[in-house]
C-alpha cells in the first residue's frame, strides 16, 4: 500500500492505499514511508471520536543495507540546531519537503494543490485529538505525541514529547514501523468542494523528515511520482419537531414553537419560516393567512417561536415550519397536517366579570353589581341580567329579593351596572350576573358566591351623643343627658349611665354611680340618667353604653369623653363684713363683724381672721396695728366679732377680713379698701373755758360743736363692706 523511493525525505497524503510522494534528499539506499490512516468516506460533522493512525516505515532497498536507522526530526529541535545527526541537518542545496522541512506533520483538508503543495487549505473541517500515542510493538510504542494545530496553515505537527527524537532501525528481513494513534472530530462542513460525488470532497497531506544515522547525506534527487485522495463529508442532518399553541377562542392569539434537535456545530446563521394556512385549509394548499419569516435560532439555543397571531374566523388552522439549515446543517421542513401543528379556534369566550357593590350599613346606601364582559370578538347586540339573594342564602337556592334583567350591553362597551336595592335587614347578600353572549360569542354567567359578587349589610350604626351639663360646687346634683341618632327601623333598646370619680381618669375603678337598663324605646331621641349629688370634689366622667337592637350597632361612649367630664369644685363662699363706727381718739374701740354667706357642706375648724390697718396705710401693706386670728366660725354660720381695739391716733384705719375656707369651701378674703371697712378716728374734741361775755353766746358755739360732731358719727356708723 506504499510507494518505495530512496528518499530520505517523503511528504505522503495517504488514503485508502494511496500516497501523495514529494520530493525529498536521496540516501543510499535508504527509504521512509509515511500513510495517514483517515476515517473511510463518508464523514457526517458532527462525528467525534473517530480512529486515526499515521504509519512510519524504515524501507530498505533490495541491496540489503540492514541496521540501517532512521531518525525522525523533532520540531523542538528545529534546522539549523548543532551538529549532532539527530538535528536533521537541511543539506546544501537540497528543497525543503512541501509542508514543513521539521517532524511528522498532516494537513487534513486541502481546497487547492498547486504541483506537491497545498495553496489553499480548508481549515477547521477535521479537529484532532489533543495527543498522539505510538501504538505497542511498534518502534515508538508508548511514546506521547503533541499535536499542535496551526489555525492559518491548517497543518497538524506532531512532536514526540516524552523521548528526544523518534528513530526507526531496520533489522534483517523487517520493515519497522512507528504507528501513532489518535482520534479525529469532524468539525465542519468544507468549504471548498474539489468534487462532484454527493457531500463535499477535501484532501489530505502528510509529510516527514528524516536522516540516516548510518549512511550520511548524498545527493539530492527529485520524484514526480504525486498520488492524490479525497474524503467525502456530509451535512448533519438536525430533527425538526414542532408544538403549536393549543386551541383557542376567537379573539386570542395562536403561536408556532419548532423545536430543532441533532444539530451539529451550528452557528448564527440558521432561521426558521412559519406559514400559517386557514381556516379549514386541510391540505394547505392555498395562500398563507399569516408568516413569521426569517426567525433566527441561535447556536445555544434549539428552540424558537413565531409571531403571535390572531384569528379572525372560527375553524382549523394548520402550521408548516422550516429550518433554512446552515454551514454544517442541511434544512429541514415539516409539512401540512404534521401531528402538534393544527389549532382549532372556536367561537369566542368572553370574560364576565362581576364586582358588587362594597359593605354598607343598613340604611346608608343602594346595594349595586357591575358587570365586566371583556374578550368579545366581532360583538353585537347583547345583554346582561342580575339577581341578588339574601339575606345570608348562601347558596341562592331561595328566590330572588331583587332582579334587573336584559340590561343592555352596548356592542362599544363592556360594563354595565344594575339599578339599585335598598336593603331592609342587615346579613350577606350575593350577586348573579350572566351574559347572553351573541352569535359570535358564547354566553356567560357567573355563579353564587363568586369573588366580589358578595356585599355584607352591616347593621346601622347610630351615633351616641352625651351631655353631662356644665361643671358643678359640691352639692350639686350631676346628671347625664343621651341622645341617639340614626337608628334604622329602630326596635326597643337600652341604656346604661355609669358615673367615675373623682379624679379616676381611666374609669378602672368601681362607678360611684349607676343607673342600668334604662328603657330606649323605639320612638325616643334623647333620655336623662338620674341625679347623682357628689359628696367630694374632683373630675367626675360618665360613660353611656346603648344597647343597640336587630338592626341597629350598639355604642359606647369614651371615658374622658369632653362633654362626659364634670368639675365638682369647692363651694366659693363670700365673707361679708362691717366695721364699727367711726370715734374720737380716746372716746371708744374700733372692732368688726364678719358672715360667710354659700358654704356648701361646710366642715369643723373653718375660722375667720381680721386685721386693722392705718392710719394712712392705704394700701395695707404694712404691718397691722392690730390682729384677731383664727377666730373659730361656726358649721352653722352666722356673724362673728373681733377684738376691739383702742385708737390713739386719729386717722383712717382699714380692717380686712379672711375666712380661711374648709375641705369643701374655697378661702374667701376681703380686700383693703373697702367702703365698709373703712373707720375714721377723729381728734379729741376741744373743751373751751367759758369766754368773757353774754352766757347766749357761750352756749351757741357749744351746741353748734357738738351737732357737727353728731353729724359726721351718723354718717360714718351706717356704712357697710360686703367682701367675697
Amino acid at each position: 500500500m506504499s510507494k518505495f523511493v530512496r528518499l530520505a525525505v517523503a511528504a505522503v497524503a495517504a488514503v485508502a492505499g494511496s500516497l501523495v510522494v514529494l520530493p525529498g534528499v536521496a540516501l543510499a539506499d535508504v527509504s521512509i514511508d509515511i500513510s495517514v490512516d483517515f476515517p473511510d468516506s463518508p464523514l457526517t460533522v458532527g462525528e467525534t471520536g473517530l480512529p486515526a493512525s499515521v504509519v512510519l516505515d524504515n524501507q530498505n532497498s533490495d541491496v540489503g543495507d540492514d541496521g540501517q536507522t532512521l531518525v525522525i526530526c523533532n520540531d523542538d529541535d528545529g534546522l539549523g540546531a548543532a551538529t549532532p545527526v539527530n538535528d536533521c541537518p537541511n543539506p546544501s542545496g537540497s528543497d525543503d519537503p512541501p509542508l514543513d522541512n521539521t517532524g511528522l506533520r498532516v494537513l487534513a483538508g486541502c481546497g487547492v494543490v498547486n504541483g506537491t503543495e497545498c495553496t489553499t487549505p480548508d481549515p477547521g473541517i477535521f479537529t484532532p485529538s489533543a495527543t498522539g500515542t505510538g501504538r505497542a510493538a511498534t518502534e515508538c510504542a508508548g511514546v506521547t505525541f503533541d499535536i499542535v494545530v496551526d489555525a492559518a496553515t491548517n497543518v497538524w505537527v506532531f512532536d514526540p514529547i516524552t523521548v528526544p527524537n523518534i528513530e526507526i532501525t531496520d533489522a534483517a528481513g523487517t520493515d519497522p514501523e512507528c504507528i501513532i494513534d489518535f482520534t479525529v472530530d469532524v468539525t465542519n462542513y468544507p468549504t471548498i468542494d474539489i468534487g462532484t460525488a454527493a457531500g463535499a470532497q477535501t484532501r489530505i497531506l502528510g509529510s516527514v523528515f528524516a536522516v540516516s544515522e548510518d549512511s550520511g547525506l548524498g545527493t539530492i534527487e527529485n520524484a514526480d511520482d504525486q498520488v492524490s485522495t479525497t474524503r467525502s463529508v456530509f451535512q448533519a442532518v438536525p430533527q425538526l419537531a414542532t408544538q403549536a399553541s393549543g386551541t383557542i377562542a376567537l379573539g386570542d392569539t395562536i403561536t408556532d414553537t419548532a423545536f430543532v434537535t441533532e444539530r451539529a456545530n451550528p452557528d448564527e446563521t440558521g432561521t426558521v419560516d412559519f406559514a400559517l394556512y386557514g381556516p379549514d385549509d386541510d391540505t394547505c394548499s392555498g395562500t398563507p393567512v399569516f408568516e413569521s419569516t426569517g426567525n433566527p435560532i441561535s447556536s445555544g439555543s434549539n428552540q424558537v417561536t413565531s409571531d403571535a397571531f390572531a384569528p379572525q374566523a372560527v375553524g382549523t388552522y394548520r402550521w408548516i415550519a422550516s429550518y433554512s439549515g446552515d454551514r454544517n446543517n442541511e434544512p429541514v421542513a415539516g409539512e401540512c397536517n404534521d401531528a402538534n401543528e393544527s389549532v382549532v379556534v372556536t367561537p369566542g369566550q368572553p370574560v364576565l366579570a362581576t364586582v358588587a357593590s362594597p359593605t354598607v350599613r343598613l340604611g346608608a346606601g343602594e346595594l349595586t353589581d357591575t358587570a365586566t364582559v371583556s374578550g368579545r370578538v366581532g360583538p353585537l347586540a347583547s345583554t346582561v341580567s342580575f339577581s341578588l339573594f339574601g339575606p345570608d342564602d348562601d347558596t341562592c337556592a331561595g328566590p330572588a329579593i331583587f332582579t334587573d334583567t336584559d340590561v343592555a350591553l352596548p356592542t362599544a362597551t363592556n360594563s354595565v351596572t344594575s339599578a339599585g336595592y335598598t336593603p331592609t335587614e342587615p346579613g350577606t347578600y350575593r350577586w348573579i350576573a350572566t351574559y347572553s353572549g351573541d352569535a359570535n360569542n358564547f354566553p356567560a354567567a357567573g355563579e353564587c358566591n363568586d369573588a366580589n359578587e358578595s356585599t355584607v349589610v352591616e347593621k346601622a350604626q347610630p351615633v351616641l351623643a352625651t351631655d353631662a351639663g356644665p361643671d358643678v360646687s359640691i352639692g350639686d346634683q350631676l346628671t347625664d343627658t343621651a341622645t341617639v341618632t340614626g337608628r334604622v327601623s329602630a326596635g326597643d333598646a337600652t341604656l346604661n349611665f355609669r358615673l367615675y370619680g373623682p379624679n379616676d381618669d381611666d374609669c378602672s375603678d368601681d362607678a360611684v354611680f349607676e343607673q342600668l337598663g334604662v328603657p330606649f324605646a323605639a320612638t325616643d331621641d334623647s333620655v336623662t340618667s338620674e341625679g347623682f349629688t357628689p359628696s367630694t370634689v374632683g373630675t367626675y366622667r360618665w360613660v353611656v353604653t346603648y344597647s343597640g337592637d336587630d338592626n341597629n350597632e350598639g355604642a359606647v361612649g369614651e371615658c374622658g369623653d369632653p362633654l362626659e367630664t364634670v368639675e365638682v369644685a369647692l363651694g366659693a363662699p363670700t365673707i361679708v363684713t362691717e366695721a364699727s363706727a367711726s370715734v374720737p381718739v380716746g372716746v371708744g374701740q374700733l372692732s368688726d363683724a364678719a358672715i360667710v354667706n354659700g358654704r356648701v357642706s361646710p366642715q369643723v375648724g373653718a375660722t375667720v381672721s381680721f386685721r386693722l390697718y392705718g392710719p394712712g396705710d392705704t394700701t395695707c401693706s404694712a404691718a397691722p396695728v392690730f390682729e384677731d386670728l383664727d377666730v373659730a366660725y361656726p358649721v352653722g354660720g352666722g356673724t362673728i366679732r373681733s377684738g376691739t381695739y383702742t385708737p390713739t391716733v386719729a386717722g383712717t384705719y382699714r380692717w380686712v377680713a379672711s375666712y380661711s375656707g374648709d375641705a369643701n369651701n374655697l378661702p374667701a378674703v376681703g380686700e383693703c379698701g373697702d367702703p365698709a371697712e373703712t373707720v375714721v378716728v377723729t381728734a379729741a374734741p376741744v373743751t373751751e373755758l367759758p369766754a368773757t361775755g353774754s352766757e347766749t353766746q357761750m352756749l351757741m358755739r357749744s351746741g353748734g360743736a357738738l351737732f357737727l360732731v353728731g353729724i359726721a358719727m351718723v354718717g360714718i356708723g351706717n356704712r357697710k363692706r360686703y367682701a367675697r
